[in-house]
C-alpha cells in the first residue's frame, strides 16, 4: 500500500518493475574543493583502482571565468568521466563533487554497493575531510504512447489542476515543489509535468527526446556540512533512497506498478 504521507513514517514494500521507466539515478557527494584533481598524475592511482568496474576514462575539459581582485582570468575546470564497458554506469570526479549515477538501475541494494567500493576508492586513493551536500535523484520519464494512461497511473494530487485536460494539447507543464523531509535534516525537490520533444529541465542529467514526454524528478538531499564518513553517507544515502520511493509510490497508483511490469 502506498503511504498516507510519503513524507513521513517507514517506505513501502518495494515492488519491483521490470519495465520501469527509470531513466537515470544519481548520487552527488560534493566537499571542499580539492585543487590537484585538475592533474591527471594525481587521479591516476584512483582509475587504477576502479579500472575493473570502470575501464574507460573520457575527461571532459571547460572554460571558465574567475575573477580575482578585480582582474578577470580564463581557467580550464577538468571532470573525469569513468564508464563501465557499456557505458550504462559512470563516475565522475570533480574538484568539489565525486558522483556515480547509471541508466540501467536494477535495486537499491546494487546502488549502494557500488557507491560503496567507489567511495572507498576515492576515500584511499583522493580523500577529503569534509562534505559539504549529499543528493541522490530519481528520474522516471512516460514517453507519448502511455499518455492516455496517465490518468489512471498517476495520482490525482499530481496531475493537479489539468486532470481532464486531453495531453495532446499541453506543450510543456513543469510543476515543482520543496519539502522537508526527517532523514538527516534533508530536503527533497520534487518536478512532475509535460516536455515537449527536444526539452529538458536539466540537461546535465536529463537527456531531452525526439517525442513529448512526462516527467517524475525526484531529488532528495542533505545540505549540511560534516565530516567525510563513509558508513554515514552510505547510511544517509539509503534513507534519502526509501524517502524517495515513498513519494515515488504515494504519486503513482498500481495500474502504473502493473504496467510497467510491477506486481502491486
Amino acid at each position: 500500500m502506498p503511504p498516507k504521507n510519503p513524507l513521513i513514517g517507514a517506505p513501502p514494500a518495494e515492488v519491483p518493475l521490470k519495465k520501469a521507466p527509470l531513466v537515470r539515478v544519481i548520487t552527488q557527494i560534493r566537499f571542499p574543493a580539492i585543487a590537484s584533481v585538475e592533474k591527471s598524475s594525481f587521479i591516476a592511482p584512483l582509475q587504477e583502482g576502479i579500472k575493473h568496474d570502470y575501464p574507460i576514462m573520457r575527461p571532459e575539459v571547460s572554460q571558465g571565468l574567475f575573477v580575482e581582485k578585480g582582474v578577470a582570468e580564463t581557467r580550464s575546470n577538468t571532470i573525469w568521466r569513468f564508464f563501465d564497458q557499456k557505458e550504462i554506469w559512470r563516475a565522475s570526479l570533480g574538484q568539489n563533487f565525486l558522483a556515480l549515477e547509471t541508466r540501467d538501475y536494477t535495486s537499491r541494494k546494487d546502488f549502494i554497493d557500488r557507491l560503496r567500493k567507489l567511495l572507498t576508492a576515492f576515500n584511499t586513493h583522493v580523500g577529503t575531510e569534509m562534505v559539504d551536500r549529499l543528493g541522490l535523484r530519481y528520474v522516471d520519464r512516460v514517453t507519448e504512447k502511455d499518455f492516455q494512461h496517465l490518468p489512471s497511473m498517476i495520482r490525482h494530487d499530481i496531475l493537479g489542476n489539468l486532470e481532464g485536460i486531453p495531453s495532446s494539447i499541453i506543450r510543456h507543464s513543469i510543476r515543482e515543489s520543496l519539502f522537508i523531509i526527517g532523514e538527516e535534516s534533508g530536503e527533497m525537490l520534487t518536478r512532475w509535468g509535460y516536455l515537449p520533444p527536444q526539452a529538458t529541465v536539466d540537461p546535465t542529467s536529463i537527456e531531452p527526446i525526439d517525442e513529448r514526454s512526462w516527467l517524475l524528478d525526484i531529488d532528495a538531499f542533505v545540505p549540511n556540512t560534516r565530516p567525510f564518513d563513509i558508513e554515514v553517507l552510505l547510511r544517509q544515502t539509503q534513507k534519502l533512497g526509501e524517502r524517495i520511493y515513498s513519494f515515488f509510490r504515494w504519486a503513482v497508483t498500481d495500474e502504473f506498478l502493473d504496467r510497467y511490469g510491477g506486481k502491486p
